[in-house]
């Protein structure tokens, strides 16, 4: 749950570039985790507020010792 808060307060800073509120908390689009040799990593995709034709995935060892940020934009269908 504590890396859930920290995943969501960076998203609203980065999304309003501003401190964030409480009514701003949002969930990711999907979560999940995946089973690694020395640490899981938890992995949150999300869609920035900012410019929903993006999508944005994080990538967070278990220990939060590492973290990753990439964004991209979203095929076109």
């Amino acid at each position: 749950m504590k890396k859930l808060a920290i995943l969501i307060t960076a998203t609203i800073g980065l999304a309003a570039c501003d401190a964030p509120t409480f009514s701003d908390l949002v969930d990711p689009d999907h979560s999940y985790e995946i089973d690694t040799w020395a640490e899981n990593s938890e992995v949150y995709e999300f869609t920035p507020k900012s410019n929903p034709r993006k999508t944005c995935i994080m990538v967070m060892l278990d220990s939060g010792k590492a973290m990753g940020l990439q964004c991209f934009d979203k095929p076109v269908s």
